[in-house]
């Protein structure tokens, strides 16, 4: 990744009140705005603060576009113009990798964000990546329970031979950047949540009081709020701290966050967030679909579990 430097605060507070103002836009095109706001420079200039403003609006708006495709380039340190045209990414569906490298073949089975027909695919292979035409995979449109963020599966088997490689990549710091950026758009989805509810239980009366007023449902939601700071608390030390493991802890903490908006809050709400005329169930189907790309959150419990059994040792906060 660039090396991160700061941006000036009211450079930073334009860019979101660009972007808010941009996003709101009935009918927009993401990608298309966040050219215009200027997101690939912020990122390359200051990911420290743009990553959390970009990624806490999408989970907060539920939006789509391939801003998740940037932040992978830009862990990467892959420059764009290898490619014919702007490519695609291929994300792992779960925490196993997008590919599988075999004697003289590559085993493809990923995910691309954002449904388009892009010239090439990359693909990280361990330390590394491979360009794949797109001519060499096949795709199919995932018809899932969240349509919105244009999910495409893309497979198969090619040989090496067909394939560009490019091992002057950093292919180990893609995984945890991609997970620090779906926890912020988790995070961002659970703020959403929160305040729907909390909203909900302000103007709902029951015997004669809002039912906020009611131990059970300001407990429910204390318990989302005090799981969504937990996974803010990680995601912070994940930018000082050694990233491979903090990204695995926050994204769990962030999905294990979202479970529990999902719960609690459709709880507190009762019958009208079973409405398909009210927006809890989209937030509810983001949340979950969020939690499988770059693994679960039990995956990736088991997987940071593993992780440090193998080194023996604790990371230190600050120990970058």
């Amino acid at each position: 990744m660039a090396d991160a430097t700061a941006v000036d605060r009211n450079a930073l507070d334009l860019f979101e009140r660009s972007l808010r103002g941009l996003l709101t836009t009935d009918g927009v095109d993401v990608d298309a705005a966040l050219a215009e706001v200027g997101w690939r420079d912020f990122l390359a200039a200051d990911p420290v603060a743009a990553v959390p403003l970009l990624f806490g609006v999408q989970g907060e708006l539920l939006l789509g576009g391939t801003a998740l495709d940037d932040v992978a380039l830009d862990a990467l340190d892959f420059d764009p113009s290898r490619l014919e045209i702007d490519g695609a990414l291929v994300h792992p569906r779960r925490c196993v990798d997008a590919a599988m490298r075999h004697d003289r073949t590559l085993v493809v089975d990923g995910l691309v964000v954002g449904e388009r027909t892009p010239a090439s695919f990359v693909v990280v292979v361990g330390s590394g990546a491979v360009i794949v035409p797109a001519t060499a995979l096949d795709c199919a449109v995932v018809q899932g329970i969240d349509p919105s963020l244009e999910l495409v599966r893309v497979r198969g088997t090619v040989s090496l031979a067909d394939v560009s490689m490019a091992d002057d990549v950093d292919g180990a710091a893609v995984a945890p950047a991609c997970r620090r950026a779906l926890a912020y758009e988790l995070l961002g989805a659970v703020d959403a949540m929160l305040a729907t509810a909390t909203e909900y239980a302000q103007a709902r009366h029951q015997f004669g009081q809002p039912i906020g007023a009611f131990q059970a449902v300001k407990h429910r939601l204390a318990d989302v709020y005090v799981a969504r700071q937990a996974a803010s608390a990680v995601l912070a030390e994940s930018w000082h701290s050694e990233p491979e493991c903090t990204t695995l802890a926050a994204k769990a903490l962030a999905a294990r966050a979202g479970a529990l908006a999902a719960e609690h809050c459709l709880q507190v709400l009762g019958a009208i967030g079973f409405a398909l005329e009210h927006p809890l169930h989209r937030f509810v189907r983001r949340v979950r679909v969020l939690d499988h790309l770059y693994g679960t959150e039990a995956e990736l419990r088991t997987q940071l579990g593993r992780l440090l059994l193998a080194r023996g040792r604790v990371p230190r906060p600050g120990s970058a």
